[in-house]
């Protein structure tokens, strides 16, 4: 039977992003006079930790010292914001491989996640409000909100698949907002013909991986659209149009979402494949190579961390 564990982390954030943050929640609601917020780690081990074992993990995961206080007088109230309920964050892949490679096997998987407190100057007038200064503290499109910081296993609940469900094509725009597919009127359209075409509704996974496959991080509508202006062309055209001016010292240009720029000649020690023994320095051109990675989490559902490759993706 798998356990679960959290350990305080640091503050969250700097004085810089505090006050971005502060400037949202008091828009959200004026009274707020001040927050702050600390980084929890969320643990699921596959059994129970040796005392040796566990301080190894916690000096994996320490962060440095913590301050969650916040300033000012009045009530306070805090939110839990975690990586949204269903998904495994980026941090937690990596923090979770390192873990493992420093021979902490029994640890499932960690998560952060946030609590973050809030003083405002008199209680809160409204659950309304209460939520409206929760949205403006987390991406609901990537994070959850969970009432206390008690609340975190929730993170960990392992569901069986959920069965493909039908959506009517007279449903599908309320369907793609459901799912948060950010679906232009020009896209439900687009579905709606095709769909009628097939004598059938769509299912929610069909959906799912048209929004990601169509996203503008995918298919670069946007940017391969025609613009209208001086230069004309598409935004594409204008950023290969430096190089069309001046082609010199490129090996290539725009291939595989990369440039080589010609290098020069260096010394470098390469390996004998018969002996598996290290050669001399040879002398060899050395090309750059400036490369731009589009393979990630498409923007419309994980805008923040570039990183994130998950669902959909392809191109």
């Amino acid at each position: 039977m798998t356990e679960h564990r959290k350990l305080p982390g640091r503050a969250a954030a700097g004085a810089f992003r505090l006050r971005q943050l502060l400037a949202k929640a008091q828009a959200a609601d004026p009274t707020v006079t001040a927050l702050c917020g600390r980084h929890w780690h969320f643990v699921e081990l596959r059994c129970a930790l040796s005392p040796q074992r566990e301080k190894i993990l916690r000096q994996l995961l320490d962060e440095g010292e913590g301050d969650d206080r916040g300033g000012g007088e009045g009530a306070a109230e805090t939110f839990l914001i975690t990586p949204r309920l269903g998904t495994r964050s980026p941090w937690s892949s990596k923090a979770t491989d390192i873990i493992h490679v420093c021979g902490l096997h029994e640890v499932l998987r960690v998560e952060r996640g946030t609590l973050w407190r809030v003083i405002r100057a008199a209680a809160w007038p409204s659950p309304s409000r209460r939520a409206a200064v929760a949205n403006a503290l987390h991406d609901p499109m990537t994070e959850s909100q969970l009432p206390s910081l008690d609340d975190y296993r929730q993170l960990f609940h392992h569901a069986a698949a959920a069965p493909l469900r039908t959506v009517a094509v007279d449903d599908l725009a309320a369907a793609a907002a459901r799912l948060g597919l950010a679906l232009s009127d020009r896209e439900l359209n687009y579905l709606a013909g095709h769909y009628r075409g097939l004598g059938r509704g769509a299912t929610d996974a069909e959906l799912v991986m048209f929004g990601q496959v169509n996203s503008e991080h995918c298919r670069h509508k946007i940017f391969n659209a025609e613009w209208r202006g001086d230069s004309g062309g598409s935004l594409m055209d204008m950023v290969r149009a430096t190089h069309a001016a001046n082609p010199a010292g490129t090996v290539t240009a725009y291939a595989d979402n990369a440039a080589v720029l010609a290098g020069r000649e260096m010394s470098m020690f390469t390996v004998d494949p018969a002996a598996s023994t290290w050669r001399r320095a040879t002398k060899t051109t050395v090309h750059t190579t400036a490369k731009v990675e589009t393979h990630n989490h498409p923007t419309a559902i994980s805008p923040r961390p570039g990183a994130a490759t998950g669902s959909g993706g392809e191109i």
